[in-house]
């Protein structure tokens, strides 16, 4: 349970969190540009309001950040964890939209590798070598409408 696992419900996009403190997540896949720079720095917190007590919230905490842009749809705790409290798993509002927490690995059916796809507009190629995945982009100078789309 040291790792969450925050899931978009629009469009399955995952963000993990591994546990850093006793009650404290942060966001763990980030490119070495992003941690050395203080960049992306989510936190999924116990943060104390002065109207609810204490409550659980995701915050930016990024160099020059500093906003709470998630929150659990219902207050509580989560399983205990390292003899503290843990987020609640479920249902959450993230950036206004629906997301939802657990401590599952979501699984999904492998991308078809490689792949080639062709529009007016952009030739796109995506192929994978054991653990890293290539994308590349081929910008045509057609104009993008909405009948190519």
């Amino acid at each position: 349970m040291s790792v969450l696992y925050l899931v978009c419900d629009l469009d399955n996009t995952v963000f993990t969190f591994t546990a850093t403190m006793r009650t404290t997540w942060e966001f763990s896949r980030l490119s070495s540009f992003h941690q050395e720079n203080g960049k992306d720095k989510f936190v999924i917190h116990q943060a104390t309001d002065a109207t609810n007590g204490t409550r659980w919230v995701l915050e930016n905490q990024s160099k020059g950040a500093g906003n709470i842009f998630g929150t659990p749809k219902y207050a509580g705790n989560g399983p205990p964890f390292q003899g503290g409290p843990s987020p609640p798993r479920g249902m959450w509002n993230v950036w206004d939209c629906p997301f939802h927490l657990t401590d599952v690995m979501p699984r999904y059916d492998a991308i078809q590798s490689p792949f080639t796809l062709k529009v007016p507009f952009v030739e796109m190629a995506y192929r994978e070598e054991g653990a890293v995945a290539y994308l590349e982009l081929v910008i045509c100078e057609t104009a993008m409408d909405d009948e190519s789309l």
